[in-house]
C-alpha cells in the first residue's frame, strides 16, 4: 500500500509511503531480523552511510552523516537518535541542510497477530522541490520491492536455517 499525493506537491510538503506485510513469525522472532537496520539496508541495496559523532558541550552528542547517491552525489544530514522499543518499533529522523530533501523519517512497527506479525513500514520525505514528487514515488516503489525481498529472505532463512534454496 502506498499513500502518496504527488500531483499537488508543494515545497516542504510531506510525501509518505506506508507499506505492510504479514509474516508467520512472532514479533519476538521477527524483531532481531528487521531491527538490524545496517543489514536490512545493505541487503536492500541502499548505499553505505558514513557517520561522524560530535560531542556537545554539556554532554550528549550530535550525529552527522553522509550518503552518496549513485556513488557520487553527496547527501549530508543530521541524524537524530533512533527510537527503539524492543519487539514493537524502531524509528529515525534525518534533517538535511541542503540538497533535494528537508527531512526524512522512517518507522517500522510490529503488531502481533494470531498467525504471526503484521509489519508496517512508513517512510516520509519533505522535499525542497515539487518536481521531485514523481521521481520520489517511482524510487519508493522500487525501494518497497527491495525491502519486500529482504524481509521475505530473512524470514525464510529464519524459518528454514541452513536451507541454501532460500531466496
Amino acid at each position: 500500500m502506498i499513500n502518496e499525493n504527488a500531483d499537488s506537491a508543494q515545497p516542504g510538503e510531506a510525501h509518505t509511503f506506508v507499506w505492510e506485510w504479514q509474516f508467520a513469525l512472532s514479533p519476538e522472532r521477527l524483531w532481531p531480523l528487521v531491527s538490524d537496520t545496517d543489514q536490512v539496508n545493505r541487503l536492500a541495496g541502499l548505499p553505505p552511510v558514513s557517520y561522524r559523532v560530535v560531542p556537545l558541550e554539556g554532554g550528549g552528542s550530535r550525529t552527522y552523516a553522509e550518503v552518496r547517491l549513485l556513488g557520487f552525489i553527496p547527501l549530508r544530514y543530521t541524524e537524530h537518535p533512533f527510537e527503539w522499543v524492543e519487539n514493537l518499533r524502531h524509528s529515525v529522523r534525518r534533517e538535511f541542510g541542503s540538497g533535494p530533501l528537508y527531512s526524512y523519517s522512517s518507522r517500522v512497527e510490529l503488531f502481533p497477530e494470531a498467525e504471526g506479525t503484521h509489519l508496517t513500514q512508513t517512510l516520509s520525505f519533505r522535499t525542497r522541490w515539487p518536481w521531485l514528487a514523481p521521481i520520489l514515488k517511482l524510487t519508493a516503489g522500487r525501494t518497497r520491492k527491495s525491502f519486500d525481498k529482504v524481509y521475505r529472505r530473512l524470514v525464510s532463512e529464519s524459518l528454514h536455517p541452513g536451507d541454501s534454496a532460500s531466496p
